[in-house]
């Protein structure tokens, strides 16, 4: 099955907070981008901290596309407000439409408008971090390994 942006028409963005919605994101998670790890690596402790949101499109009701903003120093700017932007996913069928660039334009107007934010940032996995970069991300690190998931590289995006 091959879809297209045409055929998915409806881009809704969803803030989710509640158990039974940060639960689903996290099954997500786990089947994405930790699916030959325990699941303790799709669990982040900050998931229910209430300065954390979690943001998700779907499409007939299941997930898609999500990512999580997590209140955290950006340690080369640690003066700044900075979110951090972690376990960010599409599925494989959803992925080349535009959905994760279209939710990583959403967040930095959410991190902007609502919550005055300086600097967004994130952890990438090698294989994506092209993503960010067409996303207007720069490289801020050279690359890293995170043990059982493998290499990164930090990137950011100045909201200011």
């Amino acid at each position: 099955m091959i879809l297209s942006l045409t055929q998915y028409q409806t881009k809704e963005i969803k803030k989710i907070s509640s158990v039974k919605d940060i639960t689903a994101l996290r099954t997500m998670r786990k089947n994405i981008l930790y699916k030959s790890l325990p699941d303790f690596y799709a669990k982040y402790d900050e998931d229910f901290d209430k300065e954390t949101k979690h943001f998700i499109i779907t499409y007939n009701k299941k997930i898609v596309t999500g990512a999580s903003l997590i209140k955290k120093n950006y340690s080369l700017k640690n003066n700044l407000k900075s979110y951090q932007i972690r376990g960010m996913f599409t599925q494989s069928l959803f992925r080349k439409l535009g959905l994760g660039s279209y939710l990583i334009k959403y967040l930095l107007c959410f991190a902007k408008k609502d919550d005055n934010i300086d600097i967004l940032w994130c952890n990438s996995r090698r294989n994506v971090a092209d993503f960010y970069i067409n996303n207007g991300f720069i490289k801020s690190s050279g690359f890293f390994l995170i043990k059982k998931i493998g290499i990164h590289i930090q990137l950011f995006l100045d909201c200011r």
